[in-house]
């Protein structure tokens, strides 16, 4: 008896709802309501890289290396897109519409002195795909710049981006020589580079 009672409500529930919906299925087409947009708030960084991602040829250098080939963006983004939760879809949209070559986290403060915001960003570099479907097979640089140039007082300081040969710009291009230098052919050889080696550390300064 309980459980017929049970379906009943059910039924009436869902009958509530059709009416509901016929409702402002009607009110839709005489154009006689205003709509919101309701739900989390994504950041501008994730909403921009599918926008740029519209903008790039897929082939901007035919004779480049194929994972090299595609419109190229670099980019400061909040890094909440590259690590939480939140946002594991638009990671999965990067990996899927473009091939990772560099992140580099910046320090908290890089802002600080122009906007007084201490947000933790990084600066992401890609190059769009031209076949989605493709696996990306190259390493990707990862670093981190702690000063980069002006501290929090407006104060210069040292430059962990560019600095002569010992920064992180520096690092990428001995970085990206070696991952050139490890094809055969058109195929990227991860055993060739991995014999390059790669000098890691961290820059100080």
């Amino acid at each position: 008896m309980k459980k017929v009672r049970s379906i009943k409500q059910k039924e009436i529930t869902i009958q509530n709802n059709i009416e509901k919906q016929k409702q402002q299925d009607s009110l839709i087409r005489t154009d006689n309501c205003e709509c919101e947009v309701t739900g989390n708030k994504m950041k501008g960084g994730a909403l921009f890289i599918n926008a740029i991602y519209h903008y790039l040829k897929s082939v901007r250098e035919p004779e480049a290396l194929p994972e090299w080939r595609g419109g190229k963006f670099i980019t400061v983004i909040d890094e909440g897109v590259i690590n939480t939760d939140d946002y594991s879809k638009t990671r999965d949209i990067i990996r899927k519409y473009f091939y990772i070559k560099a992140l580099i986290s910046l320090t908290r403060d890089t802002f600080v002195p122009v906007s007084n915001t201490s947000t933790k960003t990084s600066i992401l570099y890609l190059i769009k795909k031209q076949d989605t479907s493709a696996v990306q097979k190259e390493p990707i640089f990862f670093a981190h710049a702690e000063k980069v140039g002006m501290n929090t007082k407006r104060k210069v300081c040292a430059n962990h981006l560019f600095n002569d040969g010992n920064d992180v710009i520096s690092l990428y291009m001995e970085f990206k020589k070696k991952v050139i230098s490890s094809y055969d052919g058109k195929l990227f050889n991860r055993t060739r580079f991995l014999e390059h080696g790669f000098n890691r550390g961290e820059i100080n300064g």
